[in-house]
């Protein structure tokens, strides 16, 4: 039985060693700083704005759009926003007019006065269950956001 655990824990141990010392594959070149605009490299929101309204080539549309939505995902609604531009727009991202509602219908929820304008009369705009779905998805981040709050607490 002893000699079973050893042989257990030798085999563990071996399947450890040649697991780290595995070389991790070099980040791609469009991972690397050298490869992203300079205004990237430092990714204030700002920056990365200016990148998203001047750009155009789609790798750095691409890369400013990703950036944009980490910011939006950590809830700024000037990135939230973007984001919506980014999706009416088909800047560095699939075109959905849906998408682009509902990033502007949740930047709008915190007070966001672009955001606020342009989903105006969203509701004449759009058939009912495609506005619905915009509310719904808006009202699923907010009850996510405050849940998030209340346990932070």
């Amino acid at each position: 039985m002893h000699k079973q655990i050893a042989i257990l824990i030798a085999c563990l141990a071996l399947v450890c060693v040649i697991g780290c010392k595995q070389e991790k594959p070099e980040p791609a070149a469009q991972d690397s700083l050298e490869a992203k605009p300079a205004a990237l490299v430092d990714s204030t929101l700002q920056s990365v704005i200016r990148v998203f309204e001047t750009s155009q080539a789609e790798a750095d549309l691409a890369m400013a759009v990703s950036i944009l939505r980490d910011y939006a995902y950590r809830n700024n609604p000037e990135a939230q926003f973007h984001c919506g531009q980014a999706s009416w727009l088909g800047r560095g991202i699939e075109q959905s007019e849906m998408e682009a509602y509902v990033w502007w219908t949740i930047a709008a929820g915190y007070g966001y006065a672009p955001a606020q304008e342009k989903i105006q009369g969203l509701k004449n705009r759009l058939p009912k269950e495609d506005y619905d779905e915009v509310n719904n998805r808006a009202n699923d981040w907010f009850e996510k956001y405050r849940q998030l709050d209340i346990q932070a607490k």
